[in-house]
């Protein structure tokens, strides 16, 4: 099983990235803060983990943090993450899909990965297998599940939207399948203030001129247009291994 994207694409993309740990009060960190408690000593593991934010921000409060990404950057993490004084078990430069290896972890994660990929059973079915009995597993992607997120990315971010597998956005199946394996399912649904964004800017001026535009006064009015209040940005899942 591939991505549906390209590995050079990601490399690309991730060449003048910066390291950083993701903000407190973010849509993410506020799930995560949530829903993880005690999380001092315990073992964390992110699933295409560069950049790593959020597992660092997880390290930050006290977590011993694990990943493995194709990202050849994936090296640099561990000097950045020791830099920052958090606790490092394994920052791997690996294959997720053909990995061999059997650690598991506390806490199992990944954040915007499994809708990059056709076959979502198999990328739970990963997580499952990292985890510990009683660990968390915690699942995130952006919603372009809702008709009004689709509509606005495949008029004005279609190339970003081809890179994700619109079947495997949904937090619903990924719950009936975890329930089916015996998880307990603490929080399954939409998270954040509902907002717009493009991933990348074209060539054509004119188009780009336009859809920043509209992308403000979406952003700008949205709290006043009712049709969109219930279009959160992001998908979620957290649950726990019985």
């Amino acid at each position: 099983m591939k991505s549906i994207v390209r590995q050079e694409y990601w490399d690309n993309s991730y060449e003048n990235v910066e390291f950083k740990v993701a903000e407190n009060n973010s849509d993410i960190t506020n799930l995560l803060d949530q829903y993880i408690s005690n999380i001092k000593n315990k073992s964390v593991f992110e699933f295409g983990c560069f950049p790593g934010s959020y597992i660092a921000y997880l390290g930050k409060r006290g977590a011993i943090i694990s990943g493995i990404d194709l990202t050849p950057r994936t090296r640099e993490m561990t000097h950045w993450l020791e830099t920052n004084n958090i606790s490092i078990g394994k920052i791997r430069l690996g294959n997720v899909i053909t990995d061999k290896n059997s650690d598991k972890y506390d806490i199992v994660c990944s954040f915007g990965f499994i809708e990059h990929f056709e076959d979502w059973k198999t990328i739970i079915d990963l997580h499952d297998a990292k985890v510990e009995k009683n660990g968390i597993v915690v699942i995130t992607c952006p919603n372009f599940l809702s008709p009004l997120n689709w509509l606005y990315h495949r008029i004005f971010d279609w190339e970003n939207l081809d890179r994700h597998n619109i079947s495997s956005m949904d937090m619903y199946l990924w719950e009936k399948y975890l329930l089916g394996k015996k998880y307990d399912v603490l929080f399954c649904g939409n998270i954040g203030s509902p907002k717009y964004w493009f991933d990348t800017n074209i060539k054509n001026q004119r188009i780009n001129d336009f859809r920043n535009k509209v992308t403000i006064f979406l952003n700008n009015n949205i709290k006043k247009i009712k049709m969109f209040e219930g279009n959160k940005p992001i998908n979620a899942i957290v649950a726990i291994k019985k």
